[in-house]
C-alpha cells in the first residue's frame, strides 16, 4: 500500500482485520492510538491506549507468520508487566526480515520495559528506537549484553529516558566493550551529573593506553548537550578514528610542551616513539584529503615532532632504533 490508513476500529473490527492480516506479508507495521481532531480529550486518549494495550495480542498475531516483516513501530501502547514483553520478543526474535523496531513510549514509571535488554534477540536487527520509555535502574549488564546478543545492531536511540547515574556508568562499561554499535543518541532532560563519562568511553585522553582503549567505532549524538566525544569516530575506519585522537592528545599535550614527559609517564617504551613519529604526516596528510577539519586546539605535525625530538633522550632513541635494525 502506498498510502498510510490511519484507522481507529472497535474490538469486533480487529478480530476481523486480524484474520486478514494474519498470513498477510506486508513489510512494514507502525500501530499507535490516534486521538480525534481538534481539542485533545484526555478520557478518550486514555481509552484508546488502553484498549491498544488488550491489541498486543492483536499485533503478535498478526507478525507472527509473517515471513517479510522489516519495520515495526509501536507507539503509546504501554507495556506493563513480563507477558507482554514476553509476547513481543517471542514473535519479534524470530524475525529474520526484521531491520527497524520503534518502540516508543511504551514504558511506565518503574515498570518492567526494560526487561526488553534481556529478551530482545535477533541477529539481523540494525536500528532500535526506545525513546520515552521511562527507562532506568539497569541492571550491571543489560546493556552489554543486549549489544552482544544483537550483533548487527548499528544504530540505538535512548533519548529522553531518565538514566541515573549508575546508569550512565553501565552503559559506558558496554561501551568499552562493544566494537559493533555505529551510532548512540541520547537527550536528557535533567543530565545525570556523570553523564560527561560518556566522553570518556569514546575518548579517554588520561594517556596514549587509554586512547588506544577507548571505543573507536560508535560515534555518539548528545542532544543539547556540548560534548568533545561528538566530534569523534566520525570515521568509518576505526584505525584513523584511532589515529585522530592520538593526533589530537598529541596536539594537547604539545600546547604545554610535555609529551616527552608524559611518555615516561605513561610507560611507553622508547622503541615505540618512532612508530608515534610517523603517524604524525600521513595522518595530517589524510585530513587535509578529506573533509575533517583541523580543530582549533591541533597544532601543526612539524610543532609536535619538534616537540619530542627537542625534550626526549635521543642517544636512548638513535640507540633503540639502532638495536631493532640489528
Amino acid at each position: 500500500m502506498g498510502r498510510e490508513a490511519r484507522l481507529r476500529l472497535p474490538a469486533e473490527v480487529m478480530l476481523l482485520l486480524q484474520e486478514a492480516l494474519e498470513h498477510t506479508h506486508f513489510h512494514q507495521l507502525v500501530f499507535y492510538p490516534i486521538q480525534t481532531e481538534g481539542n485533545p480529550n484526555p478520557n478518550e486518549f486514555h481509552r484508546i491506549q488502553t484498549m491498544s494495550v488488550r491489541y498486543l495480542d492483536f499485533i503478535s498475531n498478526c507478525v507472527r507468520e509473517n515471513t517479510r516483516l522489516e519495520v515495526f513501530r509501536l507507539v503509546n501502547v504501554t507495556i506493563e508487566n513480563s507477558r507482554d514483553i514476553d509476547l513481543l520478543c517471542e514473535v519479534l526474535n524470530n524475525k529474520a526480515s526484521l531491520r527497524e523496531i520503534e518502540m516508543t513510549s511504551c514504558g511506565t514509571e518503574g515498570g518492567v520495559f526494560r526487561e526488553i535488554f534481556n529478551k530482545l534477540r535477533n541477529e539481523n536487527m540494525k536500528k532500535i528506537d526506545l525513546t520515552y520509555n521511562r527507562l532506568s535502574n539497569l541492571r550491571p549488564t543489560d546493556v552489554s549484553e543486549f549489544l552482544s546478543s544483537n550483533p548487527s545492531l548499528r544504530d540505538l536511540d535512548l533519548c529522553s529516558n531518565p538514566f541515573n547515574e549508575q546508569d550512565i556508568v553501565y552503559i559506558v562499561d558496554a561501551l568499552r566493550h562493544n566494537t559493533t554499535l555505529r551510532f548512540l543518541r541520547f537527550r536528557f532532560r535533567n543530565p545525570p551529573t556523570n553523564f560527561f563519562l560518556l566522553d570518556y568511553a569514546i575518548f579517554d585522553s588520561t594517556s596514549l593506553n587509554a586512547v588506544f582503549d577507548s571505543n573507536h567505532v560508535c560515534r555518539l549524538f548528545l542532544d543539547g548537550i556540548t560534548s568533545n566525544s561528538t566530534k569523534f569516530n566520525t570515521y568509518s575506519d576505526p584505525k584513523l578514528n584511532r589515529k585522530k585522537k592520538i593526533y589530537a592528545l598529541l596536539s594537547k599535550r604539545n600546547r604545554r610542551r610535555e609529551n616527552a614527559a608524559v611518555f615516561e609517564q605513561d610507560g611507553i617504551a622508547i622503541k615505540h616513539i618512532p612508530q608515534i613519529l610517523s603517524l604524525l604526516k600521513p595522518f595530517s596528510e589524510h585530513c587535509h584529503q578529506t573533509l575533517w577539519k583541523q580543530e582549533e586546539d591541533e597544532v601543526k605535525p612539524l610543532s609536535i615532532a619538534y616537540e619530542i625530538m627537542r625534550d626526549w633522550r635521543m642517544p636512548e632513541l638513535y640507540n633503540s632504533v639502532l638495536m631493532d635494525q640489528d
